[in-house]
């Protein structure tokens, strides 16, 4: 239920000025020179589905590998692959293994999820998944990006340029029902699932201060700003 809130949450068209602010208390804009990769993950690939069907029959320790599904807004069943560890060396040592018989097509990129683990949330600590990167694009350097000073809700409003909210629209409109990524380097920073087509040209990525200061909405807006 926590995650499919925070994936409801994750995406949405940005409608006038920021909620919580005035007009003329509107935080200011920084431009965003991080690498921040947006690509569809790659739900359906064959290549991802026969690795999930070797680790599902090998379980390494520590690892979980399923398929789940769910329905989309328009009722089509889209299918889920799920990739799971309680520490990342045992799916990585596993994907690096599996490579090796199996090349990873180049369009496909591994990145990871952390998520929180407390006495009150059990579960493994780590999801992996594989966005096609040659479906999606990196940021420009036309984007930028500012703080939404929301206390139940901490964020980051990311704004694309002209041309890259064009694509950004074209890209939701045809991912609707499925997950689109954040990425920056081979660390998630959202991964929502798609509710609607979103013109405008702006997303909004939540931080979790759960997981530590660190990647809190203010340290995700700072990261933003840096070249990696």
């Amino acid at each position: 239920m926590r995650r499919a809130k925070l994936l409801l949450l994750a995406l949405v068209l940005a409608l006038g000025p920021v909620h919580g602010c005035k007009r003329d208390e509107q935080p200011a804009a920084v431009a965003v020179v991080a690498p921040l990769l947006v690509a569809p993950v790659a739900e359906d690939h064959p290549w991802v589905i026969a690795f999930l069907t070797e680790l599902s029959i090998a379980r390494p320790s520590g690892t979980d590998a399923r398929l789940e599904g769910r329905t989309d807004p328009d009722g089509r069943r889209v299918m889920d692959p799920i990739f799971e560890a309680e520490d990342r060396a045992a799916l990585t040592d596993f994907l690096h293994d599996y490579e090796q018989q199996h090349p990873r097509p180049p369009e496909l990129v591994p990145v990871w999820e952390q998520h929180t683990v407390t006495a009150e949330r059990r579960g493994p600590r780590w999801q992996l998944h594989f966005v096609d990167r040659q479906a999606g694009f990196q940021l420009d350097g036309g984007a930028s990006a500012l703080a939404v000073p929301d206390a139940e809700h901490p964020a980051v409003w990311l704004k694309f340029s002209p041309a890259q909210g064009e694509q950004f629209a074209a890209l939701t409109r045809a991912r609707v029902g499925r997950r689109l990524a954040f990425t920056i380097g081979d660390e998630v920073v959202n991964v929502p699932i798609v509710r609607e087509p979103i013109p405008g040209g702006q997303a909004m990525l939540l931080g979790d201060a759960s997981l530590g200061p660190e990647r809190g909405a203010a340290a995700l807006l700072e990261r933003l700003q840096q070249a990696d």
